[in-house]
């Protein structure tokens, strides 16, 4: 559905007026609008951890009332034994064992309406067109909310993780740091970051790779740097003639590959606010319409970690394909596809005004966290 198409419903659905059209067919193309927004902003983890329906042990639709279960076992690998056909077969060890998660909601205001303004003025639907932008950015404040908890859950954040899945297995997944220059830490990597253009980024691709064959039996297909990581990788004298570029049909280059790993440059992952608080869970809260210039900034990125009061980026690395998923669940009991945010709308009986919210329950979640490294400080945040 093109964006020229979903008008008639901004002025139908969004704003609470509604035609003769059936009860069925306003649900429907209440769905199909709220589903053109939600494709609008896709965020960079939707790659390795694509959207997907929870999963449920009765066939219903999962709440975000309710905990949900996910079955793992752990590979044994034995070998299979030299033997004679009058021989019995042996058992051998081995356990089926389930981890829990509860999906959280996630909500925001939407547009709202006075039904007596204008009451008496033919209505064209340019008035109501004006709440276009305010589904929209409710929509990317819902998208943004999923890509800050699933990148701060792959780093390891220890509230996060406790708040989705309590007692999941976190042990397997490595961590690096490159800016650490004791060879005996357990996180050394190299001893220099990639922002030191003397450093050397295809050794340490080759140590990530080589831990994480040992640990999830797999290959290093993708990477996930900042901007400034990219920028250093750029002037790094060791690498300029190794890097291989993907292009679009545009001929727009959209990642480098280093060592056969896919590099993809992670950009527009932020929020904005201006209070101290700004980097706790759960905020931007209203966040900052001032733009931003060279002396004010009000962003907040999402792949920058802090230590000793500087600002660093962080980078992701992973094998091919998805690492897991972001489990949805249904919000409220009329709510039939979990996947897309579900619209409500309420009318305040003295003011007569319209009231409407968007809302979703997701968890994030990850097969194998050795699917997962990290590496911190890989270069500092210098813009």
């Amino acid at each position: 559905m093109a964006y020229t198409d979903i008008y008639g419903l901004i002025d139908t659905f969004v704003n609470g007026i509604y035609t003769n059209a059936p009860a069925w067919a306003r649900e429907e193309a209440t769905y199909k609008f709220l589903k053109v927004f939600d494709n609008e902003w896709k965020p960079i983890m939707s790659d390795i951890m694509p959207r997907s329906a929870a999963p449920s042990a009765n066939g219903e639709v999962v709440s975000v009332d309710s905990m949900f279960y996910t079955l793992f076992t752990t590979d044994p690998q034995i070998m299979s034994p030299m033997a004679d056909r009058r021989e019995r077969t042996k058992p051998f060890a081995g356990n089926i064992n389930r981890q829990g998660y509860q999906a959280r909601m996630t909500r925001q205001g939407g547009p709202t309406m006075d039904p007596n303004q204008f009451k008496n003025e033919f209505k064209s639907g340019i008035l109501d067109k004006i709440n276009a932008p305010i589904v929209d950015i409710a929509m990317k404040s819902i998208e943004r909310r999923i890509e800050y908890t699933d990148l701060q859950y792959v780093f390891g954040n220890t509230t996060l993780i406790e708040e989705h899945s309590p007692g999941v297995e976190t042990s397997r997944k490595k961590t690096f740091d490159a800016g650490i220059t004791d060879a005996t830490s357990a996180k050394y990597l190299s001893g220099a970051a990639w922002d030191n253009y003397g450093s050397d980024p295809m050794h340490d691709i080759n140590k990530i790779c080589l831990y994480g064959r040992e640990m999830m039996g797999k290959d290093i297909k993708q990477g996930f740097i900042g901007p400034n990581t990219a920028f250093a990788l750029e002037n790094n004298t060791k690498i300029l003639s190794q890097i291989q570029y993907h292009t679009d049909a545009t001929n727009t280059v959209i990642a480098n590959t280093l060592k056969g790993v896919t590099l993809k440059t992670v950009m527009g992952q932020s929020y904005k606010d201006s209070t101290t608080n700004a980097g706790k869970i759960g905020y931007p809260g209203l966040g900052n319409a001032t733009p931003d210039n060279w002396t004010t900034r009000a962003k907040v990125d999402f792949m920058k970690h802090t230590t000793g009061g500087t600002s660093y980026e962080w980078a992701l690395f992973v094998p091919g394909g998805s690492i897991g998923a972001t489990f949805t669940a249904k919000t409220y009991p009329g709510q039939t596809d979990p996947n897309v945010p579900y619209f409500h709308t309420w009318k305040d009986p003295e003011l007569e005004y319209v009231y409407s919210s968007l809302s979703l329950g997701f968890c994030p979640y990850v097969a194998d966290f050795a699917d997962v490294i990290i590496v911190e400080a890989i270069a500092e945040a210098k813009v």
